[in-house]
């Protein structure tokens, strides 16, 4: 294998994946495609086993002052089961990386937060005002779907807070993240961060501080990095600034890609990403709908942990989940193009059965292969947000109605006898409406 020229991104990054073996190369490059997970499987004997080396770990951590003063306030959250079980998939399972990251995680959290940080999660309500218009502009949107391996996917688009100071914006950063920890599959497998700069015109002085200071955040939040894109119109100074700054541990994982926006999401498309659900169109104009929408669920169910109500909105479907909703585009999400699937393959016997018991029967296999494939039915709640559609028997006669609207469009189009007629080259100049030769896809209309 050649290699690639000193003056390219790829040669600085190939460099250093050549040192690794060629089965640690191979393992980490499919788990940034997302076709595999690093993460050591999970059972509740192993788990019990680290939770207690991590416990040993903690005490015999040499300064530890932020953890010290967390449990003189007897922060039950520090003690938690679930608080102490992100930083150990965030370090799959080494426990004294865990401890150390629990450490710098709290001490960050004293500093920039306040003591009461040490005793409960971080609220979008610790936000001052300024910091909270950060949050709304939506140059990082944490996005609600996931790539093909399950994983949240987080994109920054521009500056983060352009006309704010450097505590500021980390802070925002960093109430990021924690959401992003929160998650239980990407703690799991990781997150997949999406940075598009547009801020390569700063000093180098400058910049190497900025990217400081993001990485101060990456190392104490309990998120593990599984994939690092980086999308430039061409290869940047800004790039190489970066890769001289950022962990090696994350270096490894960046990948680059250059050209248009349009470019990118096709780009991107191979590593999982739905190109379509991208927060920013083919000419690069941000979209910020679904990130305010994302706000206010997030508003709603921090009040309600806050008051110890239930809450059943949810924040990012998983992959196989599948959507019930009229009008929208989520034909293209997994679940949906799963769901369409089951009803294709069996379409042909849905039509052959002649009583309406022998149709009951298929779907609700249907219903049931969806669910041992870890799927969900998803509708729309009354406040907007996503919920689980826990009536199975609504799910069914859901199912049934996509299986009439499948045969809707199984209907064979309208035979056309193709002409060499030059008339049929102004048919549409006169700029006059015509009705459908076609049948309308009610199936997509019912599927979103």
């Amino acid at each position: 294998m050649d290699d690639p020229g000193e003056d390219t991104v790829e040669a600085e990054l190939a460099k250093e994946l050549y040192q690794m073996s060629v089965i640690s190369r191979n393992e980490m490059t499919e788990e940034i495609h997302g076709l595999r997970t690093l993460a050591p499987k999970e059972t509740l004997e192993m788990i019990d086993v680290k939770l207690e080396e991590l416990d040993r770990a903690l005490q015999s951590l040499p300064s530890k002052p932020s953890y010290n003063e967390a449990i003189s306030r007897c922060s039950e959250w520090v003690r938690s089961r679930d608080f102490r079980l992100m930083f150990l998939r965030a370090e799959t399972f080494d426990v004294k990386n865990a401890a150390t990251r629990i450490e710098q995680y709290l001490t960050f959290s004293r500093s920039h937060f306040g003591p009461e940080a040490l005793q409960r999660p971080i609220y979008m309500s610790d936000l001052d005002k300024q910091e909270q218009e950060i949050v709304k502009a939506g140059n990082f949107q944490l996005l609600d779907y996931r790539d093909r391996a399950g994983r949240r996917i987080a994109v920054r688009m521009g500056i983060l807070g352009r006309d704010h100071n450097v505590v500021q914006r980390m802070r925002v950063f960093f109430y990021f993240m924690c959401v992003l920890a929160e998650d239980i599959e990407t703690q799991r497998k990781g997150a997949v961060i999406i940075m598009i700069p547009q801020d390569e015109t700063l000093e180098p002085v400058a910049l190497a501080e900025k990217m400081r200071s993001i990485h101060s955040v990456i190392d104490s939040v309990p998120v593990r990095i599984s994939a690092y894109h980086v999308c430039v119109s061409e290869p940047q100074f800004f790039i190489r600034m970066a890769l001289s700054i950022v962990p090696k541990p994350i270096r490894l994982r960046f990948r680059v890609h250059q050209g248009s926006p349009l470019e990118w999401q096709y780009s991107l498309s191979s590593f999982g990403i739905n190109a379509e659900l991208l927060p920013f169109t083919s000419s690069g104009k941000l979209k910020i709908k679904a990130h305010q929408k994302w706000i206010k669920l997030r508003k709603a169910k921090e009040d309600a942990i806050k008051n110890s109500i239930p809450f059943d909105g949810i924040e990012c479907p998983n992959v196989q989940d599948v959507f019930f909703r009229r009008g929208g585009n989520l034909t293209s999400r997994h679940g949906n193009l799963m769901l369409r699937e089951l009803l294709e393959s069996k379409y042909a016997l849905y039509r052959s059965r002649e009583t309406q018991d022998e149709k009951t029967q298929i779907s609700w296999w249907v219903v049931g292969e969806i669910e041992r494939r870890k799927g969900r039915f998803l509708v729309e709640g009354p406040k907007g947000f996503w919920v689980e559609l826990t009536n199975k028997e609504i799910a069914r006669e859901k199912v049934a109605n996509s299986f009439r609207d499948l045969r809707k469009i199984a209907i064979p189009p309208q035979q056309t006898i193709p002409t060499d007629s030059s008339t049929m080259k102004f048919v549409c100049l006169d700029g006059r409406k015509r009705m459908r030769t076609a049948p309308q896809n009610e199936f997509e209309k019912c599927m979103g």
